[in-house]
């Protein structure tokens, strides 16, 4: 998969309404408590990392899932040097009023786990397999300028 350059912006960039990164921080940086307002889903790799989000800390294996909710106060905490791996999707509203309007509302995961206060998912071996296939998928075809790269990463 390809690897972004981490940058401690805040603030999405591009038109689209989602972003798709793959981190991998050999010298992990220091990430202050921060909030935006869109959606995160965090795919931690690998590291040392406690995650904070609205107060609850989760101690992260690899393969865990964070669901952070537009506007939660939240931020990992690196404990060591070792290499700090992780994709991070940011998701706006207008990103889940899309699929709304086909009846599906994806977004509902994200209010459900604010309202239980609890953002972590530990897959299985099976999802979390499928979980690293649609990552390598979205990485690749996210490079990609071929016709219709595109609409399959937004897919």
């Amino acid at each position: 998969m390809n690897k972004d350059i981490w940058t401690d912006r805040q603030i999405m960039l591009g038109e689209s309404a989602f972003e798709f990164y793959h981190y991998l921080d050999d010298i992990p940086p220091k990430v202050e408590f921060h909030q935006h307002p869109f959606y995160e889903l965090f795919f931690f790799l690998s590291g040392d990392v406690n995650y904070t989000i609205e107060g609850k800390t989760y101690k992260l294996r690899p393969g865990d899932i964070l669901l952070t909710n537009s506007l939660d106060i939240h931020r990992p905490e690196i404990g060591s040097d070792k290499p700090y791996e992780r994709i991070v999707i940011w998701l706006e509203d207008r990103f889940f009023e899309q699929l709304r309007a086909g009846g599906d509302d994806l977004a509902s995961c994200f209010a459900d786990a604010a309202r239980k206060d609890y953002r972590r998912i530990r897959p299985d071996q099976s999802s979390l397999i499928r979980m690293q296939n649609l990552c390598t998928h979205i990485s690749r075809e996210q490079k990609n300028r071929a016709l219709g790269s595109s609409t399959l990463v937004y897919a």
